[in-house]
């Protein structure tokens, strides 16, 4: 596999539009993305065409289906028919490098990072998004750096290996799963931790504009979009409690 199936770019926006922090308390989309969220762990991505007509539709069936004869996506069914899709993570992986954003191999100095923030703390801190970022908020460019940093991690936090929260003056903080605290550990027994940051790439859609960008960038936004005018669920769930405004951070 060399250069993934075009629909590839287009779920990727999806689920990264699932994984991406959220900023503050926006509406109900904390309890939305909350279940959306554990679906996908339990079942991939949720598979719906956006096509409007039939005809688009069907074709869309067909690019998903030749993905999945090419090993690039696995297909849940229920009731005959495909209810959701799991990316393979090597089509996930050489997605994110056409898209000008890091491979797990490099944004995997972000996770020895956060272990080095930690190193020597009876309990695991937070680390503010400006730390990593190596910004202060408000000043010149701070937006940019991180928006970029946000898509540099965006690949860990769908894979489960960081988790993102913020409060609700929209500040965002990241830390490690449980998953990723024990291989940034191997890591580091193993001498293979990388210095942080990493080297920066063009990334899209701040790079060269291309097709997979356009998929990717356009899905993301319609998902992201959908999921803010989805309705509460149903039995109360509220989803992740926002971060209170003054903590232990680091």
């Amino acid at each position: 596999m060399k250069t993934p199936a075009l629909i590839i770019y287009e779920l990727l926006g999806k689920a990264d539009a699932l994984w991406q922090p959220v900023r503050g308390a926006p509406g109900c989309l904390r309890a939305v993305l909350y279940e959306a969220r554990a679906d996908f762990r339990a079942r991939g991505l949720r598979w719906a065409s956006d096509e409007a007509g039939s005809v688009g539709r069907k074709r869309k069936q067909l690019d998903l289906e030749r993905a999945a004869r090419r090993g690039e996506v696995e297909l849940v069914k229920e009731r005959g028919r495909t209810s959701h899709v799991r990316i393979s993570s090597e089509a996930e992986d050489l997605a994110r490098g056409v898209l000008g954003l890091p491979r797990l191999a490099e944004a995997l100095a972000a996770v020895d990072e956060l272990r080095r923030l930690n190193a020597g703390r009876p309990h695991v801190l937070y680390v503010r998004e400006t730390t990593l970022a190596g910004v202060e908020y408000g000043k010149p460019r701070a937006s940019e750096a991180l928006a970029s940093l946000e898509w540099d991690l965006s690949g860990l936090l769908l894979r489960g290996l960081m988790e993102a929260n913020s409060d609700i003056e929209r500040r965002v903080f990241y830390y490690l799963s449980p998953a990723g605290a024990a291989l940034a550990e191997a890591r580091a027994r193993e001498g293979r931790a990388l210095p942080w940051p990493m080297p920066r790439a063009a990334r899209c859609p701040h790079g060269e504009w291309n097709k997979p960008c356009e998929l990717h960038s356009r899905a993301f936004s319609a998902e992201r979009e959908r999921l803010r005018n989805t309705s509460r669920p149903a039995g109360g769930e509220i989803g992740e409690i926002p971060l209170p405004v003054s903590g232990d951070y680091l």
